[in-house]
């Protein structure tokens, strides 16, 4: 069931994706046949991981 502000989107000749994490979320790839890529960062508002790779949340949150 979508819900007001949802968003979707249908990615034509996927190939192959890659998820990779990054110190304020996440960045996900997505490839395509064609050799064409969709990358979409995901960041936290506010949460970020520490030297092990922990997410937790931000003490001073005033940096975003």
């Amino acid at each position: 069931m979508k819900n007001k502000g949802d968003s979707w989107i249908e990615y034509s000749n996927y190939e192959k994706h890659y998820i990779e994490d990054t110190k304020r979320g996440h960045k996900i790839t997505l490839l395509s046949k064609d050799g064409s890529k969709l990358e979409i960062n995901c960041v936290w508002p506010d949460r970020e991981r520490d030297h092990a790779g922990r997410a937790s949340t931000i003490k001073n949150s005033s940096m975003i």
